[in-house]
């Protein structure tokens, strides 16, 4: 009798990967625009 190997899966999946970088790109252009508006702002008054 002959056992096979485990086959070890990525605790991550490709498209998680994918979706959780595409999150942060989300998110840090959301920043970027929110510190947009803060700079608008306070050069106004």
């Amino acid at each position: 009798m002959v056992l096979c190997k485990p086959k070890l899966l990525p605790l991550k999946s490709v498209t998680l990967t994918k979706l959780e970088k595409m999150q942060r790109d989300a998110q840090e252009v959301i920043r970027q625009q929110e510190m947009a508006q803060l700079d608008q702002q306070n050069s106004q008054t």
